[in-house]
């Protein structure tokens, strides 16, 4: 069994036999809430992935590894930042298209593209988030499910026809629209890839006093229309597969 439990925005822990991975543990946004998305009393885990360096997605990443001991998998651009904080041979650096093992678990990745954010606040527009911040998408192998995250990125026009993988058995997909695919981008990645389940993320967020909740019924539609499990998780939902 493989047991999925979502924190928000793009914040995972994934639990198969005494593996656990965290994937972008981060930070809540929320003006009122700047903490951890994983409660302290959470922190464990043997592997982190971390996908890109925003604070939503990586910030307190350091803290939870030396508290943990986990070894963090990340981009090599990042890891140059990171090996100013944590010895060496607890951070994996990986260029986008490179693979590694770890314990039993194969590790592939691929390009992404971060896309940006406009907001309007007290009568001015704001622009934030542009694209690159080394992000990375991964492709994590168990002994028994693939899983699939890409982070924060647009569609790239190549992915409808030479998608990263097809069939994974989890695809983790962000339908946000802000910074991320929207639901009909993300719904077209669905198509191409076709997976078992797919896990929208990244599409109820806050910045400061900034709230954004999409509704994700494209994405719903075409996982029904291609008999896909198609799985909603709010923070702090727990799932076993």
């Amino acid at each position: 069994m493989v047991h999925i439990q979502f924190y928000g925005y793009n914040a995972f822990k994934i639990v198969e036999d005494k593996l656990e991975i965290l994937i972008d543990p981060g930070r809540n946004l929320k003006w009122n809430k700047l903490n951890s998305l994983i409660p302290k009393q959470e922190w464990n885990g043997d592997y982190m992935f971390i996908t890109h360096e925003h604070d939503d997605h990586a910030d307190f990443a350091i803290k939870i590894a030396k508290h943990t001991g986990a070894q963090i998998i990340c981009h090599k651009d990042l890891q140059a930042k990171y090996k100013k904080k944590l010895p060496n041979d607890r951070i994996i650096g990986l260029n986008p298209g490179e693979q590694t093992t770890l314990n039993g678990i194969t590790v592939k990745t691929f390009l992404v593209l971060h896309g940006k954010v406009t907001f309007r606040f007290f009568k001015k527009n704001f622009t934030i988030s542009p694209s690159g911040y080394s992000s990375i998408g991964f492709i994590i192998v168990l002994p028994n499910k693939t899983i699939m995250n890409l982070g924060d990125t647009i569609f790239l026009p190549e992915w409808e026809n030479n998608p990263p993988m097809k069939h994974p058995d989890i695809l983790m997909v962000p339908a946000g629209g802000q910074m991320t695919m929207d639901p009909q981008d993300a719904a077209k990645f669905v198509k191409a890839v076709k997976p078992k389940i797919v896990v929208p993320c990244h599409y109820r967020w806050h910045i400061l006093f900034y709230k954004r909740k999409i509704d994700v019924s494209p994405l719903r539609k075409i996982c029904e229309d291609h008999n896909i499990v198609f799985k909603e998780m709010v923070p702090g939902e727990k799932w076993e597969i």
